[in-house]
């Protein structure tokens, strides 16, 4: 775990759940941000402070901003982060979220360092299925990668959708390991907006994923969704 040490936008206490080297950073998390605050209406970008991390500088990477609407279904876009100095995580400002309300920040993101080139090695991906039991579940196009500390994976389902209208339900996807935990959102790719794309928000453990606020009409559950996340194994600090 990592615990953030501040912060300059008004935010109460960030942990993380990391894994941490000097080739890469991989974080689980949220961060609530109050859009009213006056540190966050201060601030040009978002800045969360570390303790000194191995890493110095990163590339950039994304972070999901999820909104959460009262009246219907979440949704969410990405906004750019990056590590600077090796103890600060840059974020990208979402200016537009910000006159809707508070909003959430949903770290399932890794880092890796700026500027270095070498040798590429592929060192294969792992096969990953879907399956259901009250309702489909299908991979359409996946890539999974299984590390010793960390695991990525990118999938494309259709269909997803329980067996109820408007009801929670879970998957399952082979191929996982069973020590990963996070919480992230499922992208619904046939509503995006100016805003954003109406999103499922899911917690994974291991190879399960429940769906806690699927709906009906603004999520099209016979349409794509998509999903893109780093997840870090076991208790990695």
């Amino acid at each position: 775990m990592i615990t953030a040490i501040g912060n300059n936008f008004g935010a109460g206490p960030i942990t993380f759940k990391a894994y941490s080297s000097a080739d890469i950073l991989v974080l689980n998390g949220q961060v609530d941000v109050s859009a009213s605050d006056p540190a966050f209406l201060a601030a040009k970008e978002l800045e969360i402070y570390l303790p000194d991390q191995p890493m110095r500088k990163s590339a950039e990477t994304a972070v999901y901003v999820v909104m959460r609407k009262q009246s219907s279904a979440p949704f969410a876009t990405i906004v750019k982060a990056r590590i600077r100095g090796g103890n600060t995580i840059c974020i990208e400002k979402c200016r537009l979220y910000q006159y809707y309300g508070d909003f959430m920040l949903v770290f399932a993101c890794a880092f890796v360092p700026r500027g270095e080139v070498g040798p590429f090695t592929f060192e294969g991906v792992t096969a990953v299925s879907a399956s259901i039991e009250d309702g489909e579940a299908q991979v359409w196009k996946s890539n999974c990668v299984v590390r010793e500390h960390w695991v990525s994976l990118f999938m494309d389902l259709n269909p997803l959708h329980g067996a109820e209208e408007d009801e929670p339900f879970s998957f399952e996807v082979a191929g996982l390991p069973n020590d990963i935990h996070a919480e992230i959102p499922i992208m619904c790719c046939g509503r995006a907006s100016v805003s954003g794309t109406y999103v499922m928000l899911a917690e994974v453990t291991g190879p399960r994923f429940q769906v806690i606020n699927p709906s009906y009409q603004e999520l099209w559950p016979y349409g794509t969704k998509f999903l893109k996340a780093f997840f870090v194994r076991g208790d990695n600090v």
